[in-house]
């Protein structure tokens, strides 16, 4: 029996191993959130516009096109409270902040990360970022977020030939490019419009919360909020329910009266922009960045040339 559990211990003891290392390993790989927090912790003091949110301005704002100092510190499924945590991680350095970009829509509202479909995301901002909203011990190491066989392939191809987890540029902007099938476009945007039209009121209120503390960070520091609703394709809009998307409306109208340092563009119906410029339903590829990045460059200039 004695043997038993002596060879038990050096089977556990030899897993636990194992796993540390694998652990160690698949966290020295390259990704976009060690890339932009490395950024932050290096430049944040020189940065003038900031961009924040989700995969609408990961994809849709590229910082290489803004006449004024820019990064891109947004992430895809980056919910309002982790904008905030960014912001409040970086207080003290934000010393040349200007603006801050933020895209508001229907699940801006409604959806925060960990109740999301890519709540696993979570572990990144823990993990790289050092920013600990969850409390969930799952996301606070990568071998809990992932299948065993992935994350082996995924240490092999670094460590092999230094593929890693990279997509975005050094100032943070993720490159998409669609096809060109119109029927993605079409399947994309409706499929969207209905799960942002079966969304629930439960973040509502916590969601509101995290943009207001946004707006009165910004406020107290004298930087000058820029809110707006990207634009999407009509597969997109001819399904989103239109309760809800007044709802939204009014609460970011709401919210940007009541804060004189903050500015709001809708840009959803905006017909600047066609089918060539969407990644797929409700996202811009880079064509459509081109567009959208330049409209607040011009933005930024038109509210500097005030002061």
């Amino acid at each position: 029996m004695r043997r038993v559990v002596i060879k038990l211990s050096v089977l556990l003891g030899l897993i636990m191993i194992t796993c540390i290392i694998i652990e160690h390993m698949l966290r020295h790989i390259p990704n976009d959130y060690t890339l932009k927090a490395e950024y932050l912790n290096e430049h944040s003091d020189s940065i003038e516009v900031l961009f924040l949110g989700g995969s609408h301005s990961v994809s849709g704002l590229n910082p290489e096109l803004m006449r004024m100092r820019s990064f891109n510190a947004a992430n895809f499924s980056q919910s309002l409270e982790y904008d905030l945590a960014i912001l409040k991680k970086y207080e003290n350095n934000w010393s040349g902040l200007r603006y801050i970009v933020i895209p508001v829509s229907v699940p801006s509202l409604h959806i925060d990360l960990e109740n999301s479909v890519e709540k696993w995301r979570a572990k990144n901002y823990i993990l790289y970022f050092n920013i600990k909203i969850s409390k969930n011990p799952k996301y606070y190491a990568e071998i809990l977020n992932g299948l065993l066989f992935k994350n082996i392939l995924d240490i092999y191809y670094y460590y092999a030939d230094g593929t890693d987890h990279i997509r975005c540029t050094e100032l943070g902007w993720v490159k998409e490019e669609n096809n060109g099938a119109s029927e993605n476009i079409l399947a994309t945007g409706k499929e969207a419009a209905l799960r942002h039209t079966n969304i629930d009121d439960e973040h509502f209120g916590m969601m509101n919360g995290a943009l207001n503390s946004i707006l009165e960070f910004a406020e107290y520091h004298d930087i000058t909020i820029i809110l707006f609703t990207p634009p999407a394709y009509k597969s997109y809009t001819d399904n989103l329910s239109l309760e809800s998307w007044i709802k939204t409306q009014q609460l970011i109208n709401e919210t940007v009266r009541d804060h004189s340092n903050c500015y709001y563009y809708d840009l959803m119906f905006d017909e600047s922009y066609s089918e060539k410029h969407f990644f797929d339903g409700d996202h811009l590829n880079s064509s459509g960045a081109v567009i959208l990045t330049s409209f607040i460059d011009s933005i930024t200039f038109s509210i500097s040339s005030k002061f």
